[in-house]
Protein backbone atom coordinates (compact mmCIF):
# COMPACT_ATOMS: atom_id res chain seq x y z
CA UNK A 1 0.00 0.00 0.00
CA UNK A 2 2.85 2.36 0.78
CA UNK A 3 4.24 1.82 -2.71
CA UNK A 4 0.99 2.87 -4.35
CA UNK A 5 0.67 5.84 -2.01
CA UNK A 6 4.17 6.88 -3.06
CA UNK A 7 3.23 6.48 -6.73
CA UNK A 8 0.22 8.71 -6.13
CA UNK A 9 2.39 11.42 -4.57
CA UNK A 10 4.77 11.14 -7.54
CA UNK A 11 1.95 12.09 -9.90
CA UNK A 12 1.54 15.38 -8.05
CA UNK A 13 5.18 16.23 -7.42
CA UNK A 14 6.82 15.19 -10.70
CA UNK A 15 5.42 18.01 -12.91
CA UNK A 16 6.57 20.60 -10.36
CA UNK A 17 9.97 18.99 -9.72
CA UNK A 18 10.67 18.69 -13.44
CA UNK A 19 9.31 22.16 -14.19
CA UNK A 20 8.40 20.97 -17.71
CA UNK A 21 5.01 20.82 -19.36
CA UNK A 22 4.61 19.02 -22.69
CA UNK A 23 1.43 19.77 -24.61
CA UNK A 24 -0.20 17.86 -27.43
CA UNK A 25 1.05 20.54 -29.83
CA UNK A 26 4.63 19.96 -28.67
CA UNK A 27 4.26 16.25 -29.43
CA UNK A 28 2.94 16.97 -32.91
CA UNK A 29 5.88 19.33 -33.56
CA UNK A 30 8.48 17.20 -31.77
CA UNK A 31 10.90 17.36 -34.72
CA UNK A 32 11.03 21.17 -34.62
CA UNK A 33 11.34 21.84 -30.88
CA UNK A 34 13.91 24.43 -29.84
CA UNK A 35 17.16 23.35 -28.19
CA UNK A 36 16.27 25.42 -25.14
CA UNK A 37 12.99 23.57 -24.67
CA UNK A 38 14.64 20.17 -25.12
CA UNK A 39 17.32 21.21 -22.63
CA UNK A 40 14.63 22.13 -20.09
CA UNK A 41 13.03 18.71 -20.56
CA UNK A 42 16.36 16.94 -20.01
CA UNK A 43 17.05 18.96 -16.86
CA UNK A 44 13.53 18.28 -15.59
CA UNK A 45 13.90 14.53 -16.10
CA UNK A 46 17.23 14.57 -14.27
CA UNK A 47 15.63 16.41 -11.34
CA UNK A 48 12.91 13.76 -11.09
CA UNK A 49 15.51 10.98 -11.16
CA UNK A 50 17.64 12.69 -8.49
CA UNK A 51 14.56 13.15 -6.28
CA UNK A 52 13.66 9.48 -6.65
CA UNK A 53 17.22 8.44 -5.86
CA UNK A 54 17.16 10.54 -2.67
CA UNK A 55 13.91 8.94 -1.50
CA UNK A 56 15.30 5.45 -2.26
CA UNK A 57 18.48 6.22 -0.32
CA UNK A 58 16.55 7.39 2.74
CA UNK A 59 14.36 4.28 2.60
CA UNK A 60 17.43 2.03 2.32
CA UNK A 61 19.07 3.66 5.33
CA UNK A 62 15.89 3.19 7.38
CA UNK A 63 15.89 -0.53 6.51
CA UNK A 64 19.58 -0.89 7.41
CA UNK A 65 19.12 0.90 10.72
CA UNK A 66 16.03 -1.02 11.80
CA UNK A 67 14.14 -3.86 10.14
CA UNK A 68 12.91 -6.71 12.39
CA UNK A 69 13.57 -10.21 11.03
CA UNK A 70 10.28 -11.62 12.32
CA UNK A 71 7.45 -10.82 14.75
CA UNK A 72 8.06 -11.80 18.39
CA UNK A 73 5.37 -14.51 18.22
CA UNK A 74 3.85 -16.44 15.28
CA UNK A 75 0.84 -14.46 13.98
CA UNK A 76 -1.10 -17.62 13.10
CA UNK A 77 -1.10 -21.40 13.53
CA UNK A 78 0.03 -22.04 9.94
CA UNK A 79 3.13 -19.90 10.54
CA UNK A 80 4.40 -22.51 12.98
CA UNK A 81 4.59 -25.16 10.23
CA UNK A 82 7.99 -25.83 8.68
CA UNK A 83 8.63 -24.20 5.31
CA UNK A 84 10.70 -25.50 2.41
CA UNK A 85 14.22 -24.16 1.99
CA UNK A 86 15.01 -21.62 -0.72
CA UNK A 87 16.00 -23.92 -3.60
CA UNK A 88 13.31 -26.48 -2.84
CA UNK A 89 10.81 -23.63 -2.76
CA UNK A 90 12.00 -22.31 -6.13
CA UNK A 91 11.64 -25.78 -7.64
CA UNK A 92 8.18 -26.18 -6.12
CA UNK A 93 7.00 -22.83 -7.54
CA UNK A 94 8.39 -23.51 -11.01
CA UNK A 95 6.57 -26.85 -11.16
CA UNK A 96 3.28 -25.54 -9.76
CA UNK A 97 1.08 -25.01 -12.82
CA UNK A 98 -1.88 -23.57 -10.92
CA UNK A 99 0.41 -21.02 -9.27
CA UNK A 100 1.58 -19.85 -12.69
CA UNK A 101 -1.98 -19.54 -13.94
CA UNK A 102 -2.66 -17.23 -11.00
CA UNK A 103 0.67 -15.45 -11.46
CA UNK A 104 -0.06 -14.56 -15.10
CA UNK A 105 -3.76 -13.82 -14.49
CA UNK A 106 -2.74 -11.34 -11.79
CA UNK A 107 0.44 -9.75 -13.10
CA UNK A 108 -0.29 -9.48 -16.81
CA UNK A 109 -3.14 -6.96 -16.37
CA UNK A 110 -1.76 -5.46 -13.16
CA UNK A 111 1.77 -4.91 -14.45
CA UNK A 112 0.45 -3.50 -17.72
CA UNK A 113 -2.07 -1.19 -16.06
CA UNK A 114 0.46 0.17 -13.57
CA UNK A 115 2.87 0.86 -16.43
CA UNK A 116 0.05 2.50 -18.39
CA UNK A 117 -1.26 4.81 -15.67
CA UNK A 118 1.98 6.87 -15.31
CA UNK A 119 1.64 7.66 -19.01
CA UNK A 120 -1.93 8.93 -18.70
CA UNK A 121 -0.75 12.41 -19.71
CA UNK A 122 0.15 10.82 -23.07
CA UNK A 123 -2.95 8.63 -23.18
CA UNK A 124 -5.42 11.46 -22.72
CA UNK A 125 -3.93 14.14 -24.96
CA UNK A 126 -6.38 13.17 -27.69
CA UNK A 127 -9.18 13.99 -25.22
CA UNK A 128 -7.76 17.42 -24.41
CA UNK A 129 -6.64 16.52 -20.87
CA UNK A 130 -3.57 18.56 -19.88
CA UNK A 131 -0.55 17.21 -18.00
CA UNK A 132 -1.45 18.66 -14.59
CA UNK A 133 -4.98 17.23 -14.76
CA UNK A 134 -3.55 13.89 -15.87
CA UNK A 135 -1.29 13.98 -12.81
CA UNK A 136 -4.32 14.42 -10.57
CA UNK A 137 -6.03 11.55 -12.35
CA UNK A 138 -3.02 9.34 -11.63
CA UNK A 139 -2.85 10.53 -8.02
CA UNK A 140 -6.50 9.80 -7.28
CA UNK A 141 -6.24 6.44 -9.05
CA UNK A 142 -3.27 5.36 -6.94
CA UNK A 143 -4.82 6.57 -3.68
CA UNK A 144 -8.00 4.70 -4.59
CA UNK A 145 -5.78 1.60 -4.97
CA UNK A 146 -4.69 1.93 -1.36
CA UNK A 147 -8.27 2.39 -0.14
CA UNK A 148 -9.51 -0.43 -2.37
CA UNK A 149 -6.84 -2.81 -1.08
CA UNK A 150 -7.84 -2.17 2.54
CA UNK A 151 -11.54 -2.57 1.79
CA UNK A 152 -11.08 -5.74 -0.26
CA UNK A 153 -8.85 -7.23 2.44
CA UNK A 154 -11.59 -6.66 5.02
CA UNK A 155 -14.24 -8.15 2.73
CA UNK A 156 -12.22 -11.24 1.79
CA UNK A 157 -11.34 -11.83 5.44
CA UNK A 158 -15.04 -12.68 5.89
CA UNK A 159 -15.34 -14.83 2.76
CA UNK A 160 -11.92 -16.44 2.46
CA UNK A 161 -13.03 -19.36 0.33
CA UNK A 162 -14.45 -17.08 -2.37
CA UNK A 163 -11.18 -15.45 -3.44
CA UNK A 164 -11.16 -16.85 -6.97
CA UNK A 165 -14.74 -15.75 -7.60
CA UNK A 166 -13.93 -12.27 -6.28
CA UNK A 167 -10.95 -11.94 -8.63
CA UNK A 168 -13.04 -13.07 -11.61
CA UNK A 169 -15.69 -10.45 -10.80
CA UNK A 170 -13.10 -7.68 -10.35
CA UNK A 171 -11.27 -8.72 -13.53
CA UNK A 172 -14.49 -8.64 -15.54
CA UNK A 173 -15.38 -5.21 -14.18
CA UNK A 174 -11.93 -3.84 -15.05
CA UNK A 175 -12.30 -5.20 -18.59
CA UNK A 176 -15.64 -3.45 -19.05
CA UNK A 177 -14.34 -0.16 -17.59
CA UNK A 178 -11.21 -0.05 -19.75
CA UNK A 179 -13.22 -1.06 -22.83
CA UNK A 180 -15.49 1.95 -22.26
CA UNK A 181 -12.43 4.18 -21.83
CA UNK A 182 -10.79 3.01 -25.06
CA UNK A 183 -14.07 3.50 -26.92
CA UNK A 184 -14.17 7.09 -25.68
CA UNK A 185 -10.55 7.64 -26.73
CA UNK A 186 -11.31 6.26 -30.18
CA UNK A 187 -14.48 8.41 -30.31
CA UNK A 188 -16.73 5.36 -30.65
CA UNK A 189 -18.62 6.74 -27.64
CA UNK A 190 -19.43 10.44 -27.63
CA UNK A 191 -18.76 12.41 -24.46
CA UNK A 192 -19.37 16.19 -24.32
CA UNK A 193 -16.14 18.15 -24.06
CA UNK A 194 -17.07 19.68 -20.71
CA UNK A 195 -17.68 16.19 -19.24
CA UNK A 196 -14.52 14.48 -20.53
CA UNK A 197 -12.37 15.20 -17.47
CA UNK A 198 -15.01 13.93 -15.04
CA UNK A 199 -15.55 10.76 -17.10
CA UNK A 200 -11.79 10.10 -17.24
CA UNK A 201 -11.57 10.49 -13.45
CA UNK A 202 -14.43 8.07 -12.83
CA UNK A 203 -13.19 5.42 -15.26
CA UNK A 204 -9.53 5.52 -14.14
CA UNK A 205 -10.40 5.42 -10.45
CA UNK A 206 -12.86 2.57 -11.03
CA UNK A 207 -10.32 0.58 -13.06
CA UNK A 208 -7.66 1.12 -10.39
CA UNK A 209 -10.05 0.00 -7.66
CA UNK A 210 -10.78 -3.23 -9.52
CA UNK A 211 -7.22 -4.03 -10.66
CA UNK A 212 -5.13 -2.84 -7.71
CA UNK A 213 -7.80 -3.46 -5.10
CA UNK A 214 -7.50 -7.17 -5.87
CA UNK A 215 -3.76 -7.29 -5.09
CA UNK A 216 -4.15 -8.60 -1.48
CA UNK A 217 -6.46 -11.35 -2.75
CA UNK A 218 -3.98 -12.53 -5.37
CA UNK A 219 -1.10 -12.55 -2.90
CA UNK A 220 -3.19 -14.53 -0.43
CA UNK A 221 -4.23 -17.03 -3.12
CA UNK A 222 -0.63 -17.32 -4.28
CA UNK A 223 0.57 -18.17 -0.77
CA UNK A 224 -2.21 -20.74 -0.40
CA UNK A 225 -1.33 -22.41 -3.71
CA UNK A 226 2.40 -22.43 -2.99
CA UNK A 227 2.27 -23.67 0.63
CA UNK A 228 4.59 -24.94 2.19
CA UNK A 229 6.86 -22.59 0.20
CA UNK A 230 7.81 -19.60 2.31
CA UNK A 231 5.47 -16.62 1.80
CA UNK A 232 8.41 -14.28 1.30
CA UNK A 233 9.65 -16.30 -1.67
CA UNK A 234 6.16 -16.64 -3.15
CA UNK A 235 5.44 -12.91 -2.91
CA UNK A 236 8.89 -12.05 -4.27
CA UNK A 237 8.22 -14.13 -7.39
CA UNK A 238 4.81 -12.49 -7.82
CA UNK A 239 6.39 -9.04 -7.51
CA UNK A 240 9.21 -9.95 -9.91
CA UNK A 241 6.72 -11.13 -12.53
CA UNK A 242 4.72 -7.94 -12.09
CA UNK A 243 7.80 -5.80 -12.73
CA UNK A 244 8.77 -7.90 -15.76
CA UNK A 245 5.38 -7.38 -17.41
CA UNK A 246 5.60 -3.66 -16.70
CA UNK A 247 9.09 -3.54 -18.21
CA UNK A 248 7.90 -5.40 -21.31
CA UNK A 249 5.18 -2.76 -21.74
CA UNK A 250 7.79 0.02 -21.68
CA UNK A 251 10.05 -1.87 -24.09
CA UNK A 252 7.35 -1.59 -26.75
CA UNK A 253 8.27 2.10 -27.01
CA UNK A 254 11.57 1.06 -28.58
CA UNK A 255 9.57 0.43 -31.76
CA UNK A 256 9.58 3.90 -33.44
CA UNK A 257 6.16 3.55 -35.08
CA UNK A 258 4.51 2.54 -31.79
CA UNK A 259 6.32 5.26 -29.83
CA UNK A 260 4.96 7.88 -32.23
CA UNK A 261 1.37 6.61 -32.14
CA UNK A 262 0.32 5.61 -28.63
CA UNK A 263 -3.30 4.62 -29.26
CA UNK A 264 -2.31 0.97 -28.72
CA UNK A 265 -1.58 1.48 -25.00
CA UNK A 266 -5.13 1.36 -23.70
CA UNK A 267 -5.97 -1.46 -26.12
CA UNK A 268 -3.17 -3.51 -24.55
CA UNK A 269 -4.68 -2.94 -21.10
CA UNK A 270 -8.06 -4.11 -22.38
CA UNK A 271 -6.52 -7.22 -23.92
CA UNK A 272 -4.58 -8.20 -20.80
CA UNK A 273 -7.66 -7.73 -18.59
CA UNK A 274 -9.57 -9.97 -20.98
CA UNK A 275 -7.15 -12.83 -20.21
CA UNK A 276 -7.74 -12.76 -16.46
CA UNK A 277 -11.03 -14.65 -16.31
CA UNK A 278 -10.07 -17.52 -18.70
CA UNK A 279 -6.83 -18.14 -16.82
CA UNK A 280 -8.55 -18.12 -13.43
CA UNK A 281 -11.22 -20.53 -14.64
CA UNK A 282 -8.50 -23.13 -15.28
CA UNK A 283 -6.85 -22.50 -11.91
CA UNK A 284 -7.75 -24.83 -9.06
CA UNK A 285 -8.00 -23.25 -5.63
CA UNK A 286 -6.25 -24.71 -2.59
CA UNK A 287 -6.59 -23.61 1.03
CA UNK A 288 -3.72 -25.40 2.76
CA UNK A 289 -2.97 -22.65 5.26
CA UNK A 290 -6.64 -21.85 5.84
CA UNK A 291 -7.38 -25.52 6.52
CA UNK A 292 -4.69 -25.50 9.22
CA UNK A 293 -6.22 -22.40 10.82
CA UNK A 294 -9.73 -23.89 10.70
CA UNK A 295 -8.52 -27.17 12.19
CA UNK A 296 -6.97 -25.20 15.03
CA UNK A 297 -10.22 -23.37 15.73
CA UNK A 298 -12.19 -26.62 15.73
CA UNK A 299 -9.66 -28.28 18.07
CA UNK A 300 -8.91 -25.72 20.81
CA UNK A 301 -7.14 -28.28 22.92
CA UNK A 302 -4.32 -28.69 20.42
CA UNK A 303 -1.22 -26.74 21.41
CA UNK A 304 1.03 -24.89 18.98
CA UNK A 305 4.65 -26.00 18.93
CA UNK A 306 7.19 -23.32 18.00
Amino acid sequence: MSGYAGSGVAFLTSPYISGANVTAKDVENRNSLSKEFVGELQTGIQNVVYFGAAIATVSFLMIVIYFPPRPPTPPSRSQTREREDFWSGIKHLLQNGHFWLLNIAFNLPNGTFNAWIPLCSVNFRSLGVDEVTAGWVGFTSMISSVIGSVVMSAVIDRMKRRMKLSCIILGTLSLVILAILVCIQEHYIYVPKEAVTAVVYVLCISASLCINGAIPIYYEMGCELAFPVHEGLTCSLLTLTNNLFGMMFFLIFLVPSLAANTEWMTWVCVGTCGLTTPLLLFMKERFSRLDIEDSGRSSPSVTIET
